[in-house]
């Protein structure tokens, strides 16, 4: 009886207890919405009040000493990072002029994206003098210094040449190790000052360092091989692509859109004629299985004409869908300038086909420059009704 009773009250002030913190009938909704009110006010009010605390400060504002603690340096490389992203060089190195003034402490990290903005407007000579300003005040350069500084002497071309030699000279005195990225940049740099030779040094360097490659490795490479004559620069854009494949590293869209680009820029020069039809002196060791890896994707082919010279600038109908399947396998989806690179390679007669059947294969939509370069090749080539079908 007594234990009844007991188990009775127990499970009316459970009851109680429930209802008494959990709102029913009208008034649970009012509630809700109420404590959602609340949150989202002092959701705002912090959110506020954190604007408040770092949003960026002119450089003139007069601060505390407990404010410029705060703001200092951290307003001023939030300053330099725009500046980065907008591009402005003259007014990044204004800012830096200021740091200097205030005798706020200067990190490596403003002073490489001064660097890089300076870099990517072409300014190498001024990175450079930045970079001996970091240097004088003793900080040590990091990787993507370096890489900075190699990106401008791309941007620049040949006449860097100077200032390249005098980066690695310095990386070499530091004892430093480039990285892939760094490498990356170095190759790039190297191809668009017409140094091919060089670029092949750089990636035999990576390989003696086992320095990791990726697929950019082999762009900057595939752009070094177009710097070369036109037959060497087939064969340098053979043995790089082999050895993108032998090394198993799936090829991007803009990998394969190096090698059509090569192709249309490496003619068969005199050095390619032989006798008996048979490959040239230097394309022995191409009429293996190197020769053959490269056609499995491209299906190259090396006519013979009349006058005993090889022809490589044609591929057929069916090529131009074998080169489209390798881009599956590899997850790669062509783009515009793909059939820009591939109609001039394609025979005249089946360029206008190929390149309508890819447009309709992958949706591709191509701006007014592409359709109008396609349009006029097709009408030289194919006639005025089959223009007409891309005009549609």
């Amino acid at each position: 009886m007594i234990r009844s009773l007991c188990e009775s009250l127990a499970r009316k002030s459970l009851h109680i207890s429930r209802t008494s913190f959990s709102p029913v009938g009208k008034y649970a909704s009012t509630i809700k919405v109420k404590k959602d009110t609340e949150h989202n006010v002092n959701k705002v009010k912090n959110t506020k009040r954190d604007q408040e605390r770092f949003k960026p400060r002119s450089l003139t504002t007069p601060m505390t000493f407990s404010q410029w603690k705060i703001h200092g340096p951290r307003l001023y490389e939030k300053r330099l990072h725009f500046l980065m992203k907008a591009g402005n060089g003259a007014k990044a190195l204004e800012t830096l002029q200021v740091m200097k003034e205030q005798q706020v402490d200067i990190s490596p990290v403003a002073y490489n994206m001064v660097i890089s903005v300076l870099a990517k407007q072409g300014d190498v000579k001024g990175a450079f003098k930045v970079f001996n300003k970091m240097k004088k005040q003793g900080l040590l350069p990091t990787e993507r210094t370096y890489s900075s500084l190699f990106h401008g002497c791309a941007v620049v071309g040949h006449e860097s040449m100077e200032i390249f030699d005098k980066i690695v000279a310095e990386m070499e005195h530091r004892s430093v190790t480039p990285n892939t990225i760094t490498s990356n940049a170095m190759i790039q740099a190297l191809a668009f000052c017409g140094e091919p030779d060089r670029a092949l040094e750089v990636y035999e360097l990576m390989t003696t360092n086992r320095t990791p490659v990726d697929s950019h490795t082999f762009c900057a490479l595939l752009m070094a091989s177009k710097a070369q004559t036109s037959d060497n620069g087939l064969k340098m854009a053979v043995d790089v692509w082999n050895e993108l494949r032998r090394l198993d590293i799936k090829p991007d869209i803009y990998c394969y859109n190096l090698v059509l680009e090569c192709l249309n820029h490496c003619n068969c020069s005199e050095s390619f004629k032989q006798e008996d039809g048979k490959l040239p002196d230097g394309w022995g060791r191409y009429s293996g299985y190197a020769m053959l890896q490269f056609a499995k994707d491209f299906k190259l082919k090396l006519y013979f004409i009349s006058n005993s010279k090889c022809d490589v600038r044609k591929l057929s109908l069916a090529d131009a869908e074998a080169i489209t399947n390798a881009m599956d396998k590899d997850s790669v989806k062509p783009n515009p300038k793909t059939l820009y690179f591939l109609m001039p390679l394609l025979p005249s007669g089946t360029a206008g086909k190929a390149i309508l059947k890819i447009l309709e294969k992958y949706q591709l939509s191509g701006d007014v420059m592409f359709f109008n370069s396609l349009v006029r090749n097709v009408a030289a080539t194919e006639g005025f009704s089959s223009a007409m079908v891309f005009h549609k």
